[in-house]
């Protein structure tokens, strides 16, 4: 077998010299050889001699890419550089742009909504729930939703307050937010201020991406901060002295390795917005400056126009407007394509962008519905949900939310508020007493029948707890038990079991069959 393979390998490098001979090699062969290494050699003078060196060709520093950037960039010098011209524009776009409003509106309808409630969540050591405490912090929390944000001339409550702490966050990048005093006969000492970061005083700085230490302490942004790159304090400019870490702290979502501030949400569709407002308004020029043409005649017929009596029966009456004469036969006038065609094509390019640069779906920034089915209505849907949860556990857990609920229960205890509970105690194991989960407002369903069968079939099955279920609802699934008990025995009191839920008229049924069963065969065994 092996020797048969090396004839036949040895065979065809005969055929292949006999081929290649110089005598067979025609004079098109020759030319196309030729055609070929001039080729070559024109796009490497002209590209460089990277273009057929370069591996990854997005390395590539040619003609063709030589106004891409190549320098590393860290967010602390982007910050310096960049940040307060980002804020700006991003505030100019959500203020006057109906869409850079609309996308605001979304994410803040979908983070926070009417606001997210705290449910304490305390447990005992022995990891039984803290019933006493958790009452306390409750009802407690209702009073300094009321009580516990001061922001000026308006008065706002704690879940309006999460609202306009997300916009800013959204707008400039991140909210400072202040410790200072309660309000007058408050239940706690102490309310809570926002403040933009462009308060933060940016000459104090003294650090260099270089890592060079320029003072012995590290002020960066306005925001001085020890060797883990957690704040110490913050400097404002219209602060003489440092506010401590312990009375302020900045939020943000972090999206780098040390970066000590965030970027304005809106930064990446900002060109895309800027773009877009441009091309509407060069429309509408255009559209202005084709309407002011009313007529348009030859120069020699102009004259003649122009000496027509008013009340001649043969006058036709015209809008204002410019009379245009030139030499040559007047044409049909045509400012640009159909609007369906080109302009209403590229417009929606440019939304698709904004959309997918904020990270939700084109349909929910614009709620344009047409050319959809329900489908890619429904899997726009769930891919927005899980965006939108993502930051609803960043917002809730680790970001402004839970800080919030951290200061008030810190407050609480050391004023006494919570009975049975002493500040030392708390001092000792403060995690396990700020333990609270939250529950978002619950959103409406596409197809209310099918997802409650589907929620249904998977309770049914045990795939899912009534936790779960009433989470999606934005409701605490133990205030349903206490009302439902409440309501089911009321019903029964009354005689109203058929307005029980389906499932308490099967079990009933099914108790009242087995009853019947039972007295028959006792019947039959007498």
């Amino acid at each position: 077998m092996s020797i048969r393979e090396d004839a036949d390998h040895f065979f065809s490098g005969i055929r292949r010299l006999y081929h290649s001979r110089p005598s067979a090699v025609s004079e098109e062969f020759r030319q196309r050889a030729v055609y070929d290494r001039l080729v070559k050699r024109a796009k490497a003078m002209y590209y460089g001699n990277s273009y057929a060196e370069r591996y990854a060709p997005g390395a590539d520093t040619s003609r063709l890419r030589d106004d891409w950037s190549t320098s590393i960039k860290t967010v602390t010098s982007l910050m310096a550089d960049e940040w307060k011209t980002l804020v700006a524009r991003s505030e100019y776009l959500v203020r006057t742009d109906p869409y850079g409003r609309n996308a605001r509106k979304v994410l803040l309808d979908h983070i926070v909504g009417s606001g997210l409630r705290p449910f304490p969540a305390v447990k005992l050591k022995n990891g039984s729930p803290a019933n006493r405490i958790n009452e306390q912090l409750a009802a407690g929390w209702d009073r300094f939703n009321d009580e516990g944000i001061r922001s000026g001339t308006n008065r706002m409550t704690v879940y309006e307050a999460q609202r306009l702490a997300l916009s800013t966050t959204i707008d400039t990048g991140g909210v400072l937010t202040s410790i200072v005093g309660g309000r007058n006969n408050a239940w706690l000492p102490f309310g809570l201020q926002l403040l933009k970061p462009t308060r933060l005083d940016w000459a104090k700085d003294n650090y260099t991406d270089d890592g060079r230490k320029v003072a012995d302490v590290k002020i960066v942004h306005g925001i001085e901060v020890d060797g883990f790159g957690e704040p110490r304090g913050f400097w404002l400019e219209d602060k003489r002295d440092r506010v401590s870490a312990d009375l302020m702290a900045i939020h943000f979502h972090q999206e780098e390795c040390e970066q000590y501030m965030g970027l304005p949400w809106m930064t990446p569709v900002l060109p895309f917005a800027w773009d877009l407002q441009n091309i509407l308004a060069d429309r509408l020029v255009g559209s202005r400056m084709v309407e002011r043409i009313a007529l348009w005649v030859k120069k020699t017929s102009k004259k003649t126009l122009m000496q027509t009596a008013d009340s001649d029966d043969n006058t036709i009456p015209w809008e204002p407007g410019m009379v245009m004469a030139t030499d040559d036969k007047p044409e049909l006038i045509q400012s640009a394509d159909r609007i369906s065609d080109t302009f209403g094509a590229l417009v929606k390019l440019y939304l698709h962008g904004i959309a997918s640069g904020l990270g939700f779906s084109y349909t929910l920034l614009t709620r344009d519905l047409s050319d959809v089915n329900f489908a890619s209505t429904r899997y726009c849907s769930i891919k927005d949900k899980r965006f939108f949860q993502s930051l609803y556990q960043w917002y809730a857990k680790s970001g402004w939310c839970n800080w919030v609920w951290q200061q008030y229960v810190n407050w609480a205890i050391l004023s006494g508020r919570i009975a049975g509970l002493s500040y030392s105690d708390y001092v000792s194991d403060k995690w396990r007493f700020n333990q609270v989960y939250y529950l978002p407002e619950g959103e409406a369903w596409v197809d209310p029948l099918k997802d409650a069968q589907a929620l249904k079939v998977q309770y049914e099955n045990g795939w899912i707890t009534l936790q779960e279920i009433c989470q999606q609802r934005g409701v605490d699934w133990r205030a349903i038990v206490t009302q439902r008990k409440v309501e089911d025995s009321e019903l029964r009191s009354q005689g109203l079991e058929y307005l029980l839920p389906e499932f308490e008229s099967i079990m009933m049924a099914e108790e009242q069959a087995d009853n019947e069963q039972e007295t028959s065969d006792q019947e039959i065994n007498k």
